[in-house]
């Protein structure tokens, strides 16, 4: 007769090979699919990608004739597909404001739609900018038109930006600056 210690000993086994025989199905299964993805988008237009594509430091602003300008970057925003993404440290380094949503482009008019941000009230918010880029510079010109989530014209209520961004290189310095400060903790 077995006892019941060994029956859970062999029950453990039988499952963890099981686990693994799965495992390997799914990791085959999962290579497979990305080297089917990677043939499928080297196959892929490029020409419809945003200009903006990529992650950008904001380096220099003037809001309402303020120009604040650190010599540091004081936000990374990330554009990909039709998306983007922002991230802002206080003046300690540590996060304080971040938002994300949809964008479009349309000539030298860039539209986005906050979809999320610490700011509950900039959730829905959708705004026009237009910008100008040379390179690996770009300049937006904020806000030439604002409309709240119900429909609302805002464009009045919000300060009139100029923002200059560079374009970030594989390690933004903003991410390498705040790195360092949580690894010297």
């Amino acid at each position: 007769m077995i006892n019941k210690k060994t029956l859970w000993m062999k029950l453990i086994t039988l499952s963890c090979f099981g686990l693994f025989f799965l495992y390997g199905l799914v990791s085959c299964s999962e290579s497979d699919n990305k080297q089917q993805a990677k043939e499928a988008s080297s196959s892929i237009d490029k020409s419809n990608t945003s200009p903006l594509e990529g992650a950008w430091e904001l380096v220099w602003e003037n809001i309402d004739g303020k120009i604040r300008s650190t010599g540091k970057p004081t936000q990374i925003k990330l554009f990909t597909d039709d998306y983007f993404s922002y991230l802002m440290p206080d003046s300690t380094g540590k996060w304080s404001y971040a938002g994300a949503g949809t964008y479009e482009v349309n000539g030298n008019t860039y539209k986005e739609k906050h979809l999320y941000s610490t700011a509950p009230e900039n959730v829905g918010v959708t705004d026009w900018q237009e910008f100008e880029m040379q390179g690996d510079t770009l300049v937006f010109r904020l806000f030439t038109k604002v409309t709240m989530p119900n429909g609302e014209d805002a464009t009045n209520n919000w300060p009139e930006i100029i923002e200059k961004r560079v374009r970030a290189k594989k390690y933004p310095r903003i991410f390498r600056d705040l790195l360092s400060k949580a690894w010297a903790c």
